[in-house]
């Protein structure tokens, strides 16, 4: 192996090192609801919400029983809640369909409330 590939094979393994540990880990369940850790390990949750799933359809089928799907999507719908990397609440809220929806509260690192906004039809009203 040649310097130039050495040092390319370094970087990249240094990178990958670097990035590895700010991964985090997504849990989807049966029931609704889903989970966002910082962590691979998953002890501290990042994000809770609540989620749809919206299917992609292959093809043009005739009938239901035809319809093969491509894919699946989590689409966050309801309540929803994230924290800081301390645990403190950072914000809350209620997602329709991925948008914003009703009321958001945001909070500073200590948990004290910072910011209230209003959300109607996805758009910022307050």
């Amino acid at each position: 192996m040649n310097k130039s590939n050495a040092f390319k094979l370094l970087f990249a393994l240094i990178a990958l090192a670097f990035n590895a540990k700010n991964l985090s880990a997504q849990v989807i369940s049966e029931n609704g609801l889903g989970k966002t850790f910082y962590d691979p390990e998953k002890k501290q949750v990042k994000e809770i919400y609540h989620y749809i799933l919206e299917y992609t359809f292959a093809g043009s089928a005739l009938t239901d029983q035809d319809k093969k799907y491509e894919k699946s999507e989590a689409i966050k719908n309801g309540p929803y809640t994230c924290y800081h990397p301390n645990g403190k609440l950072k914000q809350s809220g209620y997602y329709n369909r991925n948008n914003k929806d009703s009321i958001w509260k945001y909070y500073n690192t200590k948990g004290q409330l910072i910011k209230t906004e209003t959300y109607r039809n996805t758009q910022l009203v307050q």
